[in-house]
């Protein structure tokens, strides 16, 4: 019992994750209708700024964080700025297009920068192991699980300032938005320098468990945008809980079926979501408006 317990721990962290990238996934989704296929190599991108940043230069915990996090922010709104914004108010396939676009030249750039083999994890955390009712912890996966909560707690806290009400009033209808004095241009860039930075906060954590390469973003991203399906896209709550139920999958299949699998079983619950729940777990129409 407390092995099966372990297991589902486990799934449930690493689905942190996957909540955290689904939420940029959403956010920029409600904003600018834009199906962000370059999150996971936004996430590589981050993961590659974590591990130069403690490994190579390196900086202490409480500073590589915190430039990492910048760093990966302003990536994001030039990012916007330079090729988003001015494409604003192309269609979704246009905006689809852009976004592999991106994320193929995100890929080139980090091959170029950081190499094409793949480079081994170093932990951020620390290697201290927690006893917890029988269930053991590392300092890595506390740290997940913390760092996603108050990630989450974070942004539902900000959608409720002014700052986070414009973004709001945008993707409800920007138009309307844009008469009643607010930038949405600013807003689009934004909200994707904050999905970049929540891109990179993901991206770090995963840089402190597996290797780094540049193409390790391709099925990041499929997972994350699985979790936003699952969830339903425009719910906080929803991004969270599909993360982690996409996270939980994957650890249960792995361990009592294959990592074989582990793809088909998650398709297998989206599809069957999609079938019962068309608007997935936790979505409804104007959800991110209405917060």
């Amino acid at each position: 019992m407390f092995l099966t317990l372990q297991v589902v721990a486990n799934g449930l962290i690493v689905g942190c994750v996957y909540a955290l990238i689904a939420l940029g996934f959403m956010l920029i989704y409600n904003v600018i209708d834009m199906l962000n296929f370059s999150q996971g190599d936004m996430v590589m991108v981050g993961a590659f700024i974590g591990f130069t940043l403690s490994s190579i230069l390196p900086f202490p915990l409480y500073l590589s964080w915190p430039i990492g996090i910048c760093a990966g922010g302003l990536l994001g709104a030039f990012i916007a700025r330079l090729i988003i914004y001015p494409l604003r108010r192309a269609g979704a396939l246009e905006l689809l297009i852009i976004a592999i676009g991106l994320s193929i030249v995100l890929k080139d750039l980090s091959r170029i920068i950081w190499g094409a083999e793949p480079i081994a994890a170093t932990s951020h955390f620390g290697s201290s192991v927690f006893n917890l009712g029988g269930l053991i912890f590392n300092n890595l996966q506390i740290g997940m699980l913390c760092i996603t909560v108050a990630c989450m707690v974070a942004i539902m806290v900000f959608l409720k300032t002014k700052l986070g009400v414009a973004i709001r009033a945008t993707a409800a209808n920007p138009d309307i938005a844009g008469l009643m004095g607010i930038n949405t241009g600013m807003i689009i860039i934004f909200t994707f320098a904050l999905s970049m930075a929540l891109s990179t906060v993901a991206g770090m954590l995963i840089s402190s468990q597996s290797y780094l390469v540049y193409t390790m973003g391709s099925h990041i991203v499929l997972k994350a945008f699985i979790g936003a399906v699952i969830g339903g896209f425009g719910s906080i709550p929803g991004a969270v809980i599909g993360g982690l139920v996409v996270g939980l999958s994957e650890g249960l299949s792995s361990y009592f079926i294959s990592t074989e699998y582990t793809g088909a079983i998650i398709f297998a619950i989206l599809i069957l979501v999609l079938l019962f729940r068309p608007t997935g777990l936790m979505g409804r129409r104007g959800y991110l408006e209405s917060l």
